[in-house]
């Protein structure tokens, strides 16, 4: 593996963390969603197909663990980038507690 500069390991750090935050709305969405229908199934509970409302709730709650993997998988590179980027600078501190750079 070539060596990265401290300038390109805080660039993929940057990128790693607008990436998170989207893997973060997304699981969001997600979770906005389920509650939607659990309210419809409330309301509206002998109007609609309960095997259906299950259907499509499985299918959400298994988009979302999608999601929730994917985040903690970034969020495992993100940290190693970061401990990269540490030694490289000689300092000790995640580079989300950081204000220098």
């Amino acid at each position: 593996m070539t060596e990265r500069t401290r300038e390109e390991l805080f660039e993929e750090y940057s990128r790693l963390e607008e990436e998170e935050t989207k893997l973060f709305l997304k699981v969001q969405t997600c979770e906005e969603c389920v509650g939607g229908i659990l309210g419809q199934l409330y309301r509206h509970g002998d109007k609609i197909d309960l095997l259906t409302v299950e259907d499509v709730l499985t299918l959400v709650h298994n988009k979302e663990l999608e999601f929730r993997t994917e985040l903690l998988h970034l969020q495992i590179h993100k940290m190693m980038v970061s401990f990269r980027h540490s030694k490289a600078t000689g300092k000790n501190r995640p580079l989300e507690d950081r204000d220098e750079e």
